[in-house]
């Protein structure tokens, strides 16, 4: 068994996509995830489940890794920072936000 055959399930691609799209739309973003980040953040909920020795995705494979995966990607709107809006306190309000499957 290898990382590329670990299952990504429709309703948890969805999750993702839907995660990656609150940060296009955040007021405090000017750039938010793109579709290359949505391919991270399931190439990397993969290799998480993977070592858990699942071959399946679950929602707690994702949470933990989202905002690590996605900080960097983002473009705070001027002036944010100086407001201590950081893009990891955005993440995390994102994460908050939608609710993750039950499982």
């Amino acid at each position: 068994m290898d990382v590329d055959k670990v299952h990504v399930d429709a309703d948890i691609l969805s999750y993702i996509v839907t995660l990656i799209s609150k940060t296009r739309n955040h007021p405090d973003l000017i750039l938010g995830a793109s579709p290359r980040a949505s391919i991270a953040l399931t190439s990397i909920s993969k290799a998480a489940a993977f070592l858990q020795g699942r071959v399946y995705v679950l929602p707690y494979d994702i949470m933990p890794l989202f905002t690590d995966t996605l900080a960097h990607r983002l473009v705070l709107r001027p002036g944010a920072e100086h407001e201590n809006v950081t893009a990891v306190k955005i993440l995390n309000e994102i994460l908050g936000s939608v609710k993750a499957l039950k499982v």
